[in-house]
């Protein structure tokens, strides 16, 4: 029994190293799907904060499909239909000053699965606190996984939780064992 107690905190830090979160608690996630022309395939979510969702031109990247081998990426304009910023506990509407800008860095389509890559993003937006104009600059930039089929979508790494669990319980084991001991 001794043993599993030390070997949990010893599972929980060496999970933390590959551990990602489906949330974004705190980090940016960007995500762009295949343009269909029926609406929407771009999100920008910075923590639980900022929601912005728009699309980018069909000709950037659409529903027709790509070869293996082709190379996609590059910059183009993103064009907003909704956003919100969260400040203290109120939720607030952007009023975009015009289209932003998306970077995603070239590379060649696999054969065999998703594509590493890196994407940026950037917008300015304008928010009425109180009835006085506030002008913002959005943005951020993240690695993630690109895939012909399904988009790009960026991952939001989550070995924090997991480290913190193991180090505490390992805190808490070295400090009963002391205690025991005396």
């Amino acid at each position: 029994m001794k043993r599993f107690l030390w070997a949990s905190p010893v599972l929980f830090l060496t999970l933390s190293l590959s551990a990602f979160a489906d949330s974004t608690t705190g980090g940016i996630t960007i995500g762009l799907g295949p343009n269909d022309g029926s609406g929407d395939n771009f999100v920008f979510l910075q923590g639980n904060d900022i929601f912005i969702d728009g699309g980018t031109p069909f000709a950037f990247f659409n529903t027709q499909g790509y070869a293996p081998g082709s190379t996609l990426g590059g910059g183009t304009q993103v064009f907003f239909d909704n956003g919100t910023i969260k400040i203290g506990s109120i939720t607030y509407d952007l009023l975009f000053t015009g289209p932003g800008t998306l970077f995603i860095s070239p590379f060649t389509v696999p054969s065999n699965g998703p594509a590493v890559t890196f994407v940026s993003f950037s917008a300015q937006a304008l928010v009425y606190v109180n009835g006085q104009p506030i002008l913002l600059n959005l943005g951020g930039s993240a690695s993630g996984t690109f895939s012909a089929n399904s988009g790009f979508f960026t991952t939001t790494p989550e070995p924090g939780t997991l480290g913190l669990m193991g180090t505490g319980l390992i805190g808490v084991l070295g400090f009963a064992r002391r205690k025991l001991r005396i």
